[in-house]
C-alpha cells in the first residue's frame, strides 16, 4: 500500500510475513528567492573572510641584524636602514647587533630627541667593541633594551653645541669593558638616568674632555654586580642624589668596588646618592675595600646615604656608617672606602649574653 506523507512518500507492504513501512523522503525544489538569498549568505561569508585575513597582523619572524660597516661621519643608521644586514631601518621585534670595533651614530648636528625603534641593541660581543656615538647638540637618547658586553657609549656632540647627552632606557652588562666616554671638544656631560642591571663592569672615561664642565651623572637605580671604573686622567663620575649604586660583598669570591683604571692621574669621584650594600655573601667577620682610594679624589656630599640593599639604612657619625643588626655590626668609613663587619666569636657571645642576663637579675634585685 502507498500513502502519501507530509515528507515524502510512504509505502507499506509484507515481506516475510512482517510488516514493512518504508518512507522516501523528497525536498521541495528551491524556488529562485531562496535560491539568492543563500547565494547571497554565502557572498557576505566570502567576504567576512577576505577582511578579516587583511585586517589581520602580518606574521614577522624576529631576525638578528647586525651592522656590517661603521658610520662614516655624518651619516646615522640609528633611525635608518644605513649599513645594517636586512637593508632596513631598525624596527619592532629585531634584536640589533655592533660589534667589530664598528660605530653607530645617532643622526648629525641636531637636537632632537630619539628613540631606538629596535627591539634591543647590542654592544660589542665579549671580544670586540662596539660603541654608540652621539653626535646631537643636546637631547636624549632612548634604548629601551641596551646591552653592552664590551660596548662603549660616547659623547662626541657636533660642534657648536652645548652637547649634553641625556641617556634613556634600560641596560644590562656583561663582561667587561663597558662605559660611558667623553670624547671631543664639544661634548658637555652624560646624564645616564637608565638603571644599569648584570653581571659585569661599568664605568667612565673622559679621554678628551671640556674642562671642568664635562661630567657622567649616574642618576638611575644601579644593581650590576661588577666593578665601576673610573678610566683615565680627568674623569668625574658623579653619583646624583636620586641615584643608587649597589655594592655585592662576599666573604668568598670576588666583591664589588669603584676604583681608578688607565692612564694615572687626577679622577674625581664624587658620592651624592646612595651607596647599596648586598651582604648576602658575608658569612663572617671581615673587611673589604669598597672605594680604592688609590688615584681616586673621592667627595661625599650632604645627601649620600648607607643602606643595605634592602633599604636598611646606616647612622652616620662623623663621616663613620654603622649600623648593628642582632649580633652583627656594619661600619662604611668615608675616608678608607672600607667596609667592616664585626660578628662576635661564640664564645666572646656567650660572655655577653650571661653579662646581660647578670645585668638584668642586678635590676629585678
Amino acid at each position: 500500500m502507498t500513502a502519501f506523507h507530509r515528507h515524502g512518500l510512504m509505502t507499506t507492504g509484507k515481506e516475510n510475513g512482517m510488516n514493512i513501512t518504508s518512507t522516501r523522503i523528497s525536498h521541495a525544489p528551491c524556488t529562485h528567492g531562496e535560491r539568492t538569498e543563500k547565494m547571497r549568505k554565502n557572498d557576505w561569508m566570502i567576504l567576512g573572510i577576505v577582511a578579516a585575513m587583511a585586517l589581520a597582523p602580518a606574521f614577522v619572524q624576529a631576525a638578528d641584524i647586525t651592522l656590517t660597516a661603521s658610520d662614516a661621519t655624518g651619516t646615522s643608521s640609528f633611525t635608518a636602514a644605513g649599513h645594517w644586514s636586512n637593508s632596513a631601518a631598525p624596527s619592532s621585534g629585531n634584536d640589533y647587533f655592533v660589534a667589530g670595533n664598528r660605530v653607530l651614530r645617532t643622526p648629525n648636528n641636531t637636537s632632537n630627541n630619539y628613540t631606538f625603534a629596535g627591539n634591543s641593541l647590542t654592544l660589542g660581543d665579549g671580544t670586540d667593541k662596539g660603541t654608540l656615538f652621539y653626535k646631537g647638540r643636546g637631547s636624549t637618547i632612548t634604548v629601551d633594551d641596551l646591552r653592552l658586553n664590551t660596548g662603549v657609549v660616547t659623547n662626541s656632540a657636533d660642534s657648536g653645541s652645548s652637547g649634553l647627552l641625556t641617556l634613556a632606557g634600560s641596560i644590562t652588562v656583561s663582561g667587561t669593558g663597558n662605559y660611558l666616554s667623553e670624547n671631543g671638544a664639544y661634548c658637555g656631560g652624560i646624564y645616564l638616568t637608565a638603571n644599569v642591571s648584570g653581571s659585569g663592569d661599568f664605568g667612565a672615561q673622559s679621554a678628551n674632555y671640556k674642562g671642568s664642565s664635562v661630567r657622567i651623572h649616574l642618576q638611575g637605580q644601579n644593581t650590576y654586580t661588577g666593578n665601576t671604573n673610573i678610566i683615565d686622567t680627568g674623569t668625574k663620575l658623579y653619583l646624583d642624589a636620586a641615584g643608587s649604586l649597589q655594592m655585592v660583598v662576599n666573604s668568598v669570591g670576588a666583591s664589588s668596588q669603584i676604583l681608578a683604571t688607565g692612564t694615572a692621574g687626577d679622577r674625581n669621584l664624587y658620592m651624592d646618592g646612595t651607596l647599596k650594600l648586598n651582604v648576602a655573601g658575608v658569612t663572617g667577620a671581615g673587611s673589604w675595600t669598597l672605594v680604592n682610594p688609590t688615584d681616586l679624589t673621592t667627595t661625599y656630599g650632604a645627601t649620600f646615604a648607607v643602606k643595605l640593599a634592602d633599604g636598611t639604612s646606616f647612622a652616620e657619625s662623623s663621616d663613620v656608617w654603622t649600623l648593628t643588626q642582632g649580633s652583627t655590626t656594619y661600619t662604611f668609613t668615608e675616608a678608607t672606602g672600607v667596609l667592616s663587619v664585626v660578628i662576635p666569636e661564640p664564645a666572646t657571645l656567650a660572655v655577653l649574653l650571661a653579662g646581660g642576663a647578670m645585668t638584668l637579675l642586678r635590676r629585678r634585685r
